[in-house]
């Protein structure tokens, strides 16, 4: 689609990549479904340098869990890249 109009492929228009993203997926991961509703559409994807307070933020976030949880949840962990040391990573905290 976009070689002819010259164009690299992340050069498309964002609407006409995601169009074709989700023509093909049912061929290339059998199986796929998209939940209605959960078109993101172009939201912009933050990345940032490690922020060295993430731990203990999740620490904080982590406490009050437990502390409502109790035995409800025998682990809280904390995943995602802002787990990994010296990673960069979406400021989000995945618990």
């Amino acid at each position: 689609m976009a070689r002819p109009g010259g164009l690299a492929a992340y050069e498309l228009p964002l609407q006409e990549r995601v169009t074709l993203a989700r023509s093909v997926m049912p061929d290339v991961w059998p199986g796929f479904a998209q939940t209605e509703g959960s078109e993101r559409g172009g939201d912009t994807i933050l990345s940032i340098d490690y922020d060295p307070g993430w731990p203990s933020r999740y620490g904080r976030r982590h406490d009050v869990l437990r502390s409502c949880l109790g035995d409800t949840a025998p682990r809280v962990e904390r995943v995602g890249y802002t787990a990994v040391p010296r990673l960069a990573a979406k400021p989000i905290i995945d618990i």
